[in-house]
């Protein structure tokens, strides 16, 4: 039996906009005797599509309360040898061409630039082997399926329209020459169907 009510849902939904899941969960707490945790709190706003407003970044034109204001002494004082001076390299900075692992998709990531611009390695050798620019709709693949692989023979730059028939047909494989293979079977196919399609089109004129 499901234990949140009607009147439960009146009340997060009057109360949810512009409050933080903390905020919120204090309010629903004390009117409802602790019925919610952080967690189920979240999960029901996000069952019954109820959302805060709030992004977590500053709005255009946000003036923070501090501006034009100058530090106390006593502020300072604490805080000074915390402080860059001009200069100074901080103890984390990496220099360029050092390597870094994308927690988001565990791909290895080479600094190109500073002060912190970093692009995927298996992009930066592409360009740099070939001297093209990668174009927008196209991604850069490891035909082996080794993402440490960084050879230039195994990587290949495909549309994304032809790494989602990949996928999709299941056609990768840890062979690079099956896999380029398949991506020239896909290519063929596009060609074959593009012009099919123009037939079609050209019948429907007449």
């Amino acid at each position: 039996m499901n234990k949140y009510t009607q009147e439960h849902y009146d009340f997060i939904a009057k109360k949810v906009k512009g409050l933080s899941n903390k905020e919120l969960l204090k309010l629903v707490n004390d009117k409802f005797n602790n019925l919610f945790s952080l967690k189920t709190l979240k999960a029901y706003k996000a069952n019954n599509k109820l959302s805060s407003g709030l992004t977590g970044q500053f709005k255009k034109g946000h003036v923070p309360s501090n501006k034009g204001k100058k530090l106390s002494r006593e502020t300072y004082e604490k805080i000074k040898s915390t402080m860059f001076k001009k200069g100074n390299i901080p103890h984390y900075h990496r220099p360029i061409g050092s390597e870094r692992v994308n927690p988001k998709d565990n791909l290895i990531q080479i600094k190109i630039a500073e002060p912190n611009k970093w692009q995927y390695k298996q992009r930066y050798i592409w360009e740099k082997e070939t001297g093209n620019k990668i174009p927008k709709d196209s991604v850069i693949i490891f035909l082996d399926g080794n993402q440490r692989n960084f050879e230039p023979s195994n990587l290949a730059c495909i549309s994304k329209n032809e790494n989602l028939r990949l996928n999709q047909k299941k056609l990768r494989s840890e062979h690079a020459d099956i896999t380029l293979t398949n991506i020239n079977i896909v290519r063929l196919d596009n060609v074959i169907k593009e012009k099919m399609e123009g037939k079609r089109q050209n019948n429907g004129k007449h």
